[in-house]
């Protein structure tokens, strides 16, 4: 599901005036995702597996947002490398770490509920981000833009 959905939706992110909302929308399938399968894992497995996929997305969202909202090439150059080297230290570590959870508690109640907390964390930040300012709005920004643009 993600990565139809990486190809698809990052052009309609890019257009959005607030292109940070879909960050939280994609980290609420998350949610919603996790939820159904703690609360009623054998009624619609189908669903939350797809629903779980459409959060994984978030990922490329996050790329096309910081690339949106930056108010330079440079400083969507290194905010991008902060993002994904982040990212992919989580990604990395985040599966094993899961998965010794699991081999500790012998079930997936307790991982769910850690993954549950992490999207529930990640919302919290997409939410942050979305009510926050353009960073090209602040006044030191502007100045750094129009000195960009001056020697350009």
């Amino acid at each position: 599901m993600a990565v139809p959905v990486s190809l698809v939706i990052p052009p309609f992110v890019a257009r959005s005036a607030r292109p940070a909302r879909w960050l939280v929308a994609f980290s609420l399938f998350d949610v919603a995702g996790i939820v159904g399968l703690l609360v009623a894992p054998d009624a619609a497995p189908l669903l939350w597996s797809i629903t779980l996929g459409l959060g994984m997305s978030v990922f490329s969202l996050v790329m096309t947002v910081v690339t949106v909202r930056a108010p330079s090439p440079g400083t969507a150059i290194a905010f991008s490398g902060s993002v994904q080297g982040i990212g992919y230290l989580i990604a990395a570590v985040g599966p094993y770490l899961i998965g010794v959870l699991r081999h500790q508690v012998s079930g997936w109640s307790v991982p769910l509920l850690a993954l549950l907390g992490i999207a529930l964390v990640q919302t919290v930040i997409g939410t942050r981000i979305t009510s926050e300012p353009d960073p090209g709005d602040h006044p030191r920004v502007r100045a750094t833009i129009s000195a960009d643009d001056r020697r350009s």
